[in-house]
């Protein structure tokens, strides 16, 4: 565990007030925040995306879930509790390579049946199949919701289309891809403390990407409507669409099904 540069997971946790986190994290957190008063605000609606994806999925008929990159359980609901609240057996497995992050989700998570975690980088799919707990829980011939929350900005674009390609290969037809990420919308000030955060704290490099960009990532996947779209804007709930925030730290999502 390397403690002396911020992680993703672990500044993230912080933002949602968690206290799973260090003080490396909450140095790169507030740095942010200098630019970006709204950025922890920005950081409750993508895991509100997470789970207004989730309920979709669910609602479709889906009980088979992999987040990937899925962080640390802050604050609740988690995807397991809001996938069974519409298929009471739905079953999870957790995937994260932050040893932090395996920690909480092994105490938190693994608590009952059907929930498993996969210690891992979401960039090696085949390994992560291939785990006796991922194939314990989860049926591949079977529909899966895969999710992948703020997770795919720190990652060159060639790679992720690769990967993409692999996973998208393992599923079943019906299955779902649920993303949301940083995008090109997001304000100067913003960038610049990101790319400055990644020159002198060692921070994961963040690509803030079009919407053009991202929709090439659903490749082999229908898009559901409301399409590739501001994450505001993606099925919101009466709060959200009523108290619409402005933000400068923006992000696009979309969820596409494998036909």
């Amino acid at each position: 565990m390397d403690t002396t540069q911020p992680s993703v997971a672990r500044a993230y946790d912080f933002a949602l007030g968690g206290k799973d986190n260090f003080e490396v994290d909450r140095q790169f957190a507030r740095a942010i925040k200098e630019r970006d008063p709204e950025v922890f605000v920005t950081a409750q609606l993508n895991k509100d995306f997470g789970r207004r994806a989730t309920e979709y999925m669910a609602k479709q008929g889906v009980r088979q879930f992999l987040d990937l990159g899925s962080g640390i359980p802050t604050s609740p609901p988690s995807i397991h509790d809001t996938a069974r609240r519409f298929q009471p057996d739905a079953r999870v497995v957790y995937v994260d390579n932050d040893p932090v992050v395996a920690a909480h989700n092994r105490a938190l998570r693994a608590v009952s049946s059907g929930l498993a975690l996969v210690q891992h980088t979401f960039l090696e799919p085949e390994t992560i199949f291939a785990h006796p707990d991922f194939i314990s829980t989860l049926d591949t011939s079977e529909p899966i919701g895969i999710l992948f929350c703020s997770v795919l900005q720190n990652t060159p674009a060639d790679t992720l289309a690769d990967v993409l390609s692999r996973l998208r290969a393992r599923l079943a037809p019906g299955s779902y891809l649920a993303i949301s990420h940083t995008c090109e919308r997001t304000s100067q000030a913003v960038k610049e403390a990101f790319a400055q955060q990644h020159e002198t704290k060692g921070y994961p490099k963040t690509w803030f990407r079009s919407d053009a960009e991202i929709t090439e990532f659903f490749a082999g996947f229908d898009i559901v409507e409301p399409g590739i779209v501001d994450y505001r804007d993606w099925y919101p709930d009466a709060e959200l669409a009523a108290n619409r925030p402005e933000l400068n730290t923006q992000f696009t999502c979309g969820l596409g099904v494998l036909s």
